[in-house]
């Protein structure tokens, strides 16, 4: 008997489900080389001797047609130990199952990676189609903002310094840096239309019956490398206080809660504590305020001036334009002056009167059936009521022709054309897209609502001259 191994037969096989086509050797796992499908069955069925031909009892020449084997469902596939030991170590149970399954699962991880790529990987093609760059045209300013906050507001105020701007909309109230358009603090609303304003450095927002205070305040924003403040203070912080049904109003550097008007006052402090203001005399409001006095009004021409806590008051008789015109609102004032409308005979008459004697400075007449309201420039520098301009340095009056609708910056904004307008009355028109503006940051920035959008615009670059 020879030492030396036989010879092992080897056939040719093709996968049924990769279709590759497999040369196995007898004496190998007979496995496709491409995915890995059992093909023992299939070899099997190749090396299988050929079925002995039965003579035909007659004389009828027959073609033998080779039968196929029984199909074999899945389960007999899988039942491994109906598998008699002798076969099993001759036979390797089927795993195709096991294969294509493994097979699907592999390409779904491939296709799940090569999209993560993707994605990763071109995140600023996917932005720039999904998000078109902000343009606005506005005469004077640059087409191109600066910065763009994506904040939709329905009420803005800008604060003294111009350094930020509060929004309202239905859902939150926001603080954004006009210089860099970040949103530095943010407060959940209700469903009501709120309102904004700025009393000195606080920032107040009406919510129905509740006021969501936040006070400005450098040190509050300087953070951490943990975001953190560096002072203590939390700049997000703010402070609700509930109305209870009551009235609030501002007036110059002060905003008051009234209980009752003419009777019961108190003052709303920055961190939304408040302090009982006493009356000087019953039936008298608070017209014009300070950080230092309170300037007091009474239906009859009467003005009261005390300090700041509502104590140490004086009263002064203000000049009638004429002996039958009677008081009929107060605009509000300043340090110096204050600001009344008399009226006589339907005719009003906008006047401005010394507090230190009651006389008068200015006087101009009204539009008929004026019903107007005071607007301060942010300096407190400038105030528009109806068409008449106050300089409240001075208390001289300017006419002008446009009907101011806001305050932006230092000047006015007016409409029927829209103009920026300065406090000697000039205007500056602006035409363009639709839009509105809010404020002028420190760095000299246009602040406007586009609808849907805050953007900062720059000013043009006046153009080079011929000589240049």
């Amino acid at each position: 008997m020879s030492d030396l191994p036989s010879t092992a037969q080897s056939t040719l096989l093709q996968c049924s489900f990769c279709l590759f086509t497999n040369t196995v050797i007898e004496t190998e796992d007979a496995l496709c080389k491409n995915c890995g499908l059992d093909l023992s069955r299939a070899l099997q069925r190749r090396t299988q001797p050929e079925p002995e031909m039965i003579e035909p009892d007659t004389d009828v020449e027959q073609v033998a047609v080779e039968e196929p084997p029984p199909a074999e469902t899945l389960s007999e596939l899988l039942r491994v130990d109906a598998v008699e030991p002798e076969t099993r170590s001759a036979r390797r149970p089927s795993r195709a199952p096991w294969i294509i399954a493994g097979s699907f699962g592999v390409a779904i991880v491939l296709a799940s990676v090569f999209t993560w790529l993707v994605v990763t990987t071109t995140p600023m093609a996917v932005t720039e189609e999904a998000t078109p760059q902000t343009t606005v045209t506005l005469n004077g300013w640059t087409k191109t903002p600066a910065w763009v906050a994506d904040v939709d507001a329905t009420a803005t105020a800008e604060s003294a310094d111009g350094a930020t701007l509060l929004t309202t909309s239905r859902a939150s109230a926001s603080v954004i840096d006009t210089q860099t358009g970040d949103i530095i603090a943010t407060q959940p609303l209700g469903d009501k239309a709120a309102t904004a304003y700025w009393v000195g450095d606080t920032g107040v927002v009406v919510d129905g019956d509740n006021l969501h205070v936040w006070t400005s305040d450098t040190d509050m924003h300087t953070k951490n490398a943990d975001g953190e403040s560096d002072t203590g203070h939390d700049s997000d912080a703010w402070t609700t206080v509930d109305l209870d049904g009551d009235a609030f109003t501002i007036r110059g550097d002060m905003a008051f809660i009234v209980a009752k008007v003419g009777a019961k006052y108190e003052r709303l402090n920055g961190d939304g504590t408040r302090d009982t203001i006493p009356v000087p005399t019953k039936g008298a409001v608070p017209v014009a305020a300070t950080n230092k006095q309170i300037v007091w009004g009474t239906n009859k021409g009467v003005a009261y001036v005390t300090d700041a806590d509502g104590m140490k008051g004086r009263d002064i008789t203000l000049a009638q334009p004429n002996k039958s015109a009677t008081v009929s609102r107060w605009v509000g004032g300043d340090e110096k002056h204050v600001y009344v409308v008399w009226t006589n005979d339907d005719k009003d008459t906008l006047v401005v009167h010394s507090l230190k004697s009651g006389d008068t400075f200015s006087t101009n007449p009204l539009p008929a059936a004026e019903d107007a309201r005071a607007t301060v420039t942010r300096n407190g520098a400038s105030v528009a009521y109806a068409n008449v301009l106050i300089n409240a340095t001075t208390g001289a009056t300017t006419e002008i022709d446009h009907a101011v609708v806001a305050a932006v910056g230092d000047n006015f904004l007016g409409d029927d054309p829209a103009a920026l307008i300065g406090a000697d009355g000039k205007a500056t028109s602006l035409k363009g897209d639709k839009v509105t503006p809010v404020a002028v940051s420190p760095d000299g920035s246009l602040i406007v609502n586009t609808g849907k959008q805050i953007a900062a615009l720059t000013p043009k670059e006046p153009a080079a001259s011929a000589q240049d």
